[in-house]
């Protein structure tokens, strides 16, 4: 029980730290003429004959989203300037279902080279993320009952997932000229697991009337956790698993291409310090009797049998604790990590201007996902792209965002983000953010007739 509260501080710590964060959710990358492209979709990046990241420097990537912003939870009361929470308020911005997510992807060294109509690449990327479901029924409870006394509909927590995870992936990824209109690309990963914590399965219910409160619990909670932390943590790690990325992009017309791609699609499995935490109980809670309490330690009943008041008493909460504790195992098991499926289709006005409309749906905690990004590039020549873009997103549609593509030379700067909002509103209004960056050297290709451009 102790390394389970260990598990449960440590879960509370991150997501906390995640709120209050800054915060691979870049929507308004995709488009963008960039090695990093083939994080998205690995058709995309067939601009260069050659390039190499910056170690540490090429691509650094945060993005944060909430169902409710920093407003929502604490806000000031009418009468005075202290801060409250009020839960009704709360209870009525939530749906059933809710989702807290928080990505961070960071590129360690990447390259890539172009020969003739082969596109060769390879990196070496660390990944963090955390994507926590909560249900609406949660949030009811911690307001009172009442609500659901007497009700057939049970209070049903069993949507309380979380899958956090830490990775660093190798990968290495080929990408195919077929024709002057297709384009297939493929990246294989080599994943090497530091932590996880991971609600396989969650089942939570109370049913509560007016002689009884019945609760049902049938979950599973596994964790990877190592006792200490090293720099040969990952050099050593038994936690070992795979994915791939595919994807392909198709050129209509001279106007028109239209693109798709599945990414992440594979799971880790987890050895070291693996620990699960399973229950499969229901408890129906009928009161207590008060001479159980505060009658004598022994009396007799009926059929005068010495009854002992105090193991009564006790058998009381030995139900209640062994309906929620849970029996603790050390098996290895598999995750999976978040997969994406990106759909997306492009207009080139000319050679300035381009706009694009991309579909993004992720799949995580047996949920989808959706999102939407509605883009606008405009070339100033070959030096400098500047991109605008209107996202929706975790069901939040204020999302207005900037970004741009500098190159100087062999050298390219870029700072793109999906709402900029934040930076001239309040941050606390902010349900969605997310910023990513970096600094690539790079060459291209000269034009040619088999290529595809964006």
């Amino acid at each position: 029980m102790k390394y389970l509260y260990y598990k449960i501080t440590i879960t509370i710590i991150l997501i906390i730290t995640i709120y209050h964060s800054f915060s691979q959710n870049n929507l308004s990358m995709y488009n963008m003429t960039l090695p990093q492209q083939k994080y998205y979709n690995p058709a995309l990046c067939t601009t260069y004959t050659f390039y190499i990241s910056i170690p540490t420097l090429s691509y650094i990537n945060v993005a944060f989203s909430n169902r409710l912003s920093f407003d929502d939870i604490l806000h000031k009361r009418d009468y005075d300037d202290s801060l409250e929470i009020n839960l009704s308020d709360i209870i009525s911005k939530l749906k059933k279902n809710n989702l807290l997510s928080f990505d961070y992807h960071h590129e360690l060294i990447s390259a890539g080279f172009r020969i003739k109509k082969n596109i060769f690449n390879f990196n070496i990327t660390e990944h963090a993320s955390v994507r926590f479901n909560y249900p609406q029924d949660l949030i009811k409870l911690l307001n009172g009952n009442a609500q659901f006394y007497n009700n057939n509909t049970p209070a049903d927590i069993s949507n309380l997932k979380i899958n956090a995870v830490h990775y660093r992936d190798y990968s290495i990824g080929y990408t195919r000229i077929i024709n002057n209109k297709l384009i297939a690309g493929i990246s294989l990963k080599y994943l090497n697991g530091g932590e996880n914590i991971w609600v396989e399965k969650n089942k939570i219910l109370l049913q509560i009337e007016d002689t009884a409160i019945t609760a049902t619990t049938n979950y599973k909670i596994n964790s990877s956790i190592p006792e200490e932390f090293d720099t040969k943590h990952f050099i050593n790690s038994k936690n070992v698993g795979f994915a791939f990325d595919i994807g392909a992009q198709y050129k209509i017309n001279s106007k028109i291409s239209v693109a798709a791609s599945f990414i992440d699609i594979g799971s880790i499995k987890w050895k070291e310090n693996a620990k699960n935490f399973s229950s499969n109980n229901t408890f129906t809670f009928k009161g207590v009797d008060f001479n159980d309490i505060f009658g004598p330690e022994s009396q007799t009943n009926n059929n005068n049998t010495n009854i002992d008041n105090n193991s009564t008493f006790n058998n009381y909460f030995d139900s209640i604790a062994n309906t929620f504790n849970p029996v603790e195992t050390k098996e290895s098991y598999k995750a999976p990590i978040p997969k994406k499926i990106y759909i997306s289709s492009s207009y080139i006005f000319n050679d300035k201007n381009t706009i694009s409309i991309m579909l993004r749906n992720e799949f995580v905690n047996n949920i989808t996902v959706p999102s939407m990004t509605l883009q606008y590039i405009h070339n100033f020549g070959k030096i400098f792209a500047l991109t605008s873009s209107y996202s929706i997103y975790n069901r939040n549609a204020n999302n207005i965002g900037l970004g741009y593509v500098l190159n100087l030379g062999a050298f390219q700067f870029y700072t793109i983000t999906d709402n900029i909002l934040p930076l001239i509103t309040s941050i606390n209004k902010t349900k969605y953010l997310n910023i990513a960056f970096g600094f690539n050297l790079s060459f291209k290709s000269k034009e040619s007739k088999d290529k595809l451009s964006i």
